[in-house]
């Protein structure tokens, strides 16, 4: 019996040690449960990413730097502000096949509210870098005016200006100024630059008296141009000490039958 219990302990000794020196074979390397690589990530850079074409402080598009290993993938973008996303949707793109650059499209924005793209490519997560260089505020005057003949100048001035529930109303009159006593009538054209400090915001939608009809467009605010409506008899021109008035109202949003902007 005694010869029994001890095969039986020299049995199992010899085969704990057999497990311990198979346990020190396999080799683990320190750190190596920690780390790990995502592989199907088609680059681990930052992706560049900046404002499209920006017209009067907004924009409806952005240009995303594409990454090597990237090119012919689809993804999603979303613009983040500090109170979220600045839109419903997100927009939806395949990147291009070959090129450095991309432009893609998205719900209109105002470039100074963005602080962050959040960016899917191929189905992973990018960090991305936003960037957006305000262009510099036209130095134009508030207000002037130019006429047909340059030989009979007018003058244009700010008469008052009503601030109310976050719009304003601008009151403006139209001078001849020429020096000689010629009346042949010449046609009139006011220039309004919005970034100036006379003037609260660069509006978005303005509504006339029926007396002016813009001759630019979104592309060119913060500067607007003005001439008389031709509706009015001759209230288009100006004739020696002849005198227009008209007034705007000025909204930072909506629509207005004078210019509306994204």
């Amino acid at each position: 019996m005694r010869r029994v219990l001890a095969l039986t302990l020299l049995v199992v000794t010899l085969l704990m040690s057999a497990t311990v020196g198979q346990a020190a074979s396999l080799g683990v390397r320190a750190g190596s449960l920690d780390t790990f690589s995502l592989t199907g990530r088609c680059t681990d850079q930052v992706v560049a990413v900046r404002a499209g074409a920006v017209s009067a402080g907004s924009a409806s598009s952005v240009v995303l730097t594409v990454p090597a290993g990237c090119h012919g993938l689809s993804g999603t973008l979303r613009l983040v502000g500090a109170a979220g996303a600045l839109a419903g949707t997100d927009s939806i793109f395949t990147l291009p096949s070959t090129g450095a650059e991309v432009t893609i499209a998205v719900p209109g924005y105002v470039a100074a509210d963005v602080v962050r793209v959040a960016l899917l490519v191929g189905g992973w997560g990018l960090p991305t870098a936003w960037s957006h260089t305000p262009t510099s505020p036209p130095t134009a005057p508030a207000i002037s005016c130019t006429t047909s003949d340059p030989s009979r100048p007018c003058t244009a001035e700010v008469t008052r200006l009503d601030a109310w529930s976050g719009a304003y109303n601008v009151y403006v009159k139209v001078a001849d100024a020429r020096a000689t006593n010629a009346n042949n009538p010449v046609t009139w054209t006011v220039t309004m630059n919005f970034a100036d400090p006379t003037y609260p915001f660069v509006p978005k939608a303005m509504d006339s008296d029926g007396g002016v009809v813009a001759t630019s467009t979104c592309a060119q605010m913060p500067l607007l141009t003005l001439g008389g409506t031709t509706a009015w008899w001759d209230f288009d021109e100006l004739r020696k000490s002849t005198v227009r008035s008209f007034y705007l109202q000025a909204r930072p949003a909506g629509s207005g039958n004078l210019i509306t902007c994204p």
